[in-house]
C-alpha cells in the first residue's frame, strides 16, 4: 500500500465527518440519558385505582418503569377519631441491600394489587377520612418521594363510589 486515500475523500474531511459523526453520538447519547433519568411526578410515577371486592378495598397500583415503592412503607391512615382498622394484604416483595439504610429492603415494580380488609365494620362515610399511604423512590437516579396518601374514597369506575358501595353493603 502507498499511503493514498482510495476513497475520493482527503483527510481533513474524513476528520470533518469523523467528528460530526461523534458530535450526534454524543447528543444522541445525552438525550437518551435525559429520558431515562426525568424524576415523574409522584401521581405519575405511581398510577392507583381502587375498587371494591366484597368487604375489601383493592388498590390496584401501576408502578413506572424504573421506579419501585417499598413494602415496608405501606400503612393506612385515618384523619378523624372513628378507630377503623384495616389488615393489608399485598404480594410477595422483592429484595434488596439498600445502601443508604444498610439493610435490606422488599419493593415493588410493575403492577400490583393491595387488598385492604376492614377488621370491623365500616361506616359508609368513614372512607372519607382514609388513606393508603406509600412511599417510593426513582430507582435508576436514586431519588425517592416523600410518603403520599392514595385517597381510598373514589371508584376507578367514576359510576358508583367506594361510600355508596359500602353504604349499600351496610344499608347505611
Amino acid at each position: 500500500m502507498d499511503g493514498r486515500d482510495t476513497s475520493g475523500l482527503d483527510m481533513k474531511t474524513r476528520r470533518l465527518l469523523i467528528q460530526i459523526a461523534f458530535m450526534a453520538l454524543t447528543v444522541c447519547n445525552a438525550q437518551a440519558d435525559t429520558k431515562a433519568t426525568a424524576v415523574l411526578p409522584v401521581d405519575a410515577a405511581f398510577r392507583s385505582e381502587v375498587s371494591k371486592s366484597g368487604e375489601d378495598i383493592i388498590v390496584k397500583i401501576s408502578i413506572s418503569d424504573g421506579y419501585q415503592l417499598y413494602s415496608e412503607r405501606f400503612r393506612v391512615i385515618e384523619t378523624s377519631e372513628a378507630g377503623s382498622t384495616f389488615t393489608i394484604s399485598m404480594p410477595q416483595a422483592k429484595k434488596k441491600f439498600d445502601k443508604a439504610l444498610q439493610k435490606e429492603v422488599g419493593y415493588f415494580t410493575g403492577d400490583i394489587s393491595i387488598k385492604l380488609s376492614p377488621t370491623t365494620p365500616a361506616k359508609a362515610d368513614i372512607l372519607q377520612n382514609v388513606f393508603l399511604e406509600a412511599q417510593g423512590c426513582q430507582a435508576v437516579v436514586g431519588v425517592c418521594f416523600p410518603p403520599f396518601k392514595i385517597a381510598l374514597n373514589k371508584s376507578s369506575s367514576g359510576s358508583t363510589s367506594i361510600l355508596e358501595m359500602i353504604a349499600e353493603k351496610f344499608k347505611f
